[in-house]
């Protein structure tokens, strides 16, 4: 990925290859799921999908934030840190909304309910029994529940 220079030159910002993972096995598929500039035009957000070419497996998604300044990729953790919220091994699907502002994203959490490989449901209880917003920090890499966020701005 490159962003632009004022003159209009281009330089490099991001380049994904392959990834290896901590068991051995590698991402080597990937595609842009989710492109979105701050508000202020200084930050891009990208969130890249990664899957293993071959399998069932469904992958995961990686948040960087780009600081068009410098191009530096700065790597987040939202979901992570979203999932920390529940005391117990949940299943949701976290989904990025919207900037809020400069400093946070919005993403919502849903319902999900797992799917073994028999296509019965896995036991694992879902994490939200409604769509719920959470708000990320991506100076701090903290989330809290919209609600609680919205108090903590007061």
């Amino acid at each position: 990925m490159y962003v632009a220079e004022n003159n209009g030159s281009f330089r490099p910002a991001l380049q994904q290859g392959l990834e290896q993972l901590p068991d051995g096995s590698v991402y080597d598929g990937n595609g842009v799921a989710y492109l979105s500039w701050s508000p202020s035009g200084k930050d891009l957000l990208v969130v890249l999908s990664q899957w293993t070419w071959g399998t069932d497996e469904s992958g995961e998604y990686k948040y960087l934030l780009i600081e068009t300044r410098t191009s530096s990729a700065k790597l987040l953790s939202p979901e992570r840190t979203i999932r920390k919220q529940f005391k117990n091994p949940c299943a949701a699907l976290i989904n990025v909304y919207r900037w809020v502002d400069d400093k946070r994203i919005e993403l919502e959490v849903r319902p999900f309910t797992a799917i073994n490989d028999e296509g019965k449901p896995d036991g694992t209880p879902s994490c939200v029994k409604t769509a719920t917003m959470f708000s990320f920090d991506v100076v701090g890499n903290t989330a809290l529940p919209e609600k609680a966020s919205r108090e903590n701005q007061k």
